[in-house]
């Protein structure tokens, strides 16, 4: 019996597999046939313009890509539940929408020259950090480059004339490609993050999808081509992966590392709860990126001049910049200057108050993640059977992952409106742990963080930092270990079973 069962289950998964390459298959498909149909010059779309021509072409395969495989999905349940339907149904319905969003409104434009002129000097022998605007690590720009030496080759081995598809062009093209993919990937593996909160199949899709759709933060990441999608699926993913593969995890945050250094905070939870092999991962991934990129050893120029220029400091009088590192020099900085005509005493006020404004909320932090550590060895007393690890875990590092996330966006010198997309995977832990006891307070937090439009008055626009705020509190180590021991809440379900 034993054995049928594991044959039973490695055909499951065989099927899911092949089940997953053969969706790969349709979505590069998509990808790459307005690429293939602009070089071969076929003119079926009146546009002015080839990339506008490209993105034309993609809302037709992109579309029909979406369609059949939303097909073949609700054909294979079909006479189930609506509940089991709507994770599909919601999927259909935002994959259009956002499709919609890049294939008519995508432009050059905020960041993404940076990254093209950054790719720039590299193809042409240089350095990415000559460069001014481009203060990330090299990995990105080295991508870009990568994807235009390729294209180039390609173009050049198939005889296909530059004019009709220009190779920086379709490095751009692919890129918006890469964020639509992005979008997709946000809101599956956040539904399977609340599944593995405890939410059903209805509610799980029902919460990512108000949580994407709606989201002013997201478009903005896509209006600005910023990068931040890939971070909040790093840590989605790494997240998920963290109990049963942790090394995996760890490669994961080592990837997003080298994107952008928010996910390497996740090493904080990691360490709390001794999931050493996602430490391990971490290391061993981050290592195995960074050394080709220093020759081996032999030049670190690189990452000297990456050190150097992440140091930059935006504008201090930059409202859009809602940090609360940029809080004491837009407000104690002006009033010092009305009371003390001397500018370096007002200056040494504002750098006193930014260390003490920080230190507050790094012991505020090293507070909760003690209490956790604390109220997690309580539960392993009070349900010490094995059955019970699965949410126990779910209290002990879900908790220290969203706060080592919330912590990093509350104390970087610089956060614009495109970095509150990496409030979405707190949203979610907030919903499934305490918004059955405060669904007003939940639903005001993430108002405030994630749909509010965009605005750079003063104080106003830090109605983000002010729902960030709400998060962590009404997630406090006691509020999520009273929601699972309570029969009201969501992950109780979790302790029952």
């Amino acid at each position: 019996m034993g054995n049928r069962s594991k044959q039973a289950s490695e055909i499951g998964l065989s099927a899911r597999g092949g089940q997953v390459l053969a969706y790969t298959a349709i979505g590069l498909a998509a990808i790459g046939l307005p690429l293939v149909l602009l070089a071969a010059d076929v003119k079926l779309i009146v546009w002015a313009g080839k990339l506008e021509t490209c993105f034309r072409w993609f809302a037709f395969s992109g579309s029909l890509a979406v369609i059949s495989i939303a097909y073949l999905e609700l054909r294979k349940r079909s006479g189930r539940s609506i509940s089991e339907l709507l994770p599909i149904i919601l999927w259909l319905l935002l994959s259009l929408h956002f499709l919609a969003i890049v294939t008519q409104y995508s432009t050059k434009q905020g960041d993404y020259w940076y990254y093209q002129q950054a790719a720039e000097r590299i193809v042409a022998g240089g350095s990415p950090y000559e460069v001014g605007g481009y203060v990330y690590p090299p990995l990105l720009a080295q991508a870009l480059a990568g994807m235009h030496s390729a294209i180039e080759h390609a173009t050049q081995g198939i005889g296909v004339n530059t004019d009709k598809l220009n190779s920086w062009s379709a490095v751009f093209y692919l890129f918006e490609c890469t964020q639509l993919v992005l979008v997709i990937g946000l809101y599956w593996l956040g539904y399977l993050f609340a599944r593995r909160l405890g939410l059903g199949p209805a509610a799980a899709s029902v919460t990512l999808f108000l949580l994407v759709a709606f989201n002013n933060a997201l478009l903005d990441v896509l209006k600005w081509d910023q990068v931040n999608l890939w971070i909040v699926d790093v840590i989605l993913l790494a997240v998920l992966l963290a109990k049963d593969r942790p090394f995996l995890s760890g490669l994961a945050i080592a990837l997003g590392t080298h994107i952008k250094l928010y996910p390497v905070v996740l090493l904080v939870a990691y360490g709390l709860v001794r999931r050493w092999k996602a430490v391990l991962g971490a290391i061993v991934g981050i290592i195995t990126i960074l050394l080709p990129l220093a020759s081996w050893g032999a030049d670190w120029t690189l990452w000297y001049e990456f050190v150097a220029r992440s140091s930059y400091s935006t504008s201090e009088l930059a409202f859009a910049n809602i940090t609360l590192h940029n809080l004491p020099v837009l407000v104690a900085k002006p009033v010092c200057n009305l009371i003390c005509s001397d500018s370096s005493v007002c200056q040494t006020v504002t750098n006193w108050m930014k260390v003490l404004l920080l230190a507050t909320t790094i012991v505020w932090f090293a507070i909760r993640f003690a209490q956790r550590q604390r109220n997690h060895a309580v539960l392993a007393e009070q349900y010490a059977q094995k059955t019970q690890e699965k949410w126990r875990f779910s209290f002990w590092f879900y908790g220290h992952a969203m706060d080592a996330v919330a912590l990093a966006l509350l104390i970087s010198p610089t956060v614009w409106i495109h970095h509150y997309v990496l409030v979405i995977p707190i949203a979610i832990w907030a919903i499934a742990t305490c918004a059955y006891k405060h669904p007003w307070h939940v639903g005001a937090a993430i108002l405030l963080t994630q749909c509010l439009p965009t605005s750079a008055i003063f104080l106003f626009g830090y109605h983000r930092v002010v729902g960030l705020l709400m998060l962590v509190i009404l997630t406090s180590p006691r509020s999520t270990m009273t929601s699972l021991e309570s029969e009201e809440g969501v992950l109780a379900g979790i302790i029952r079973k």
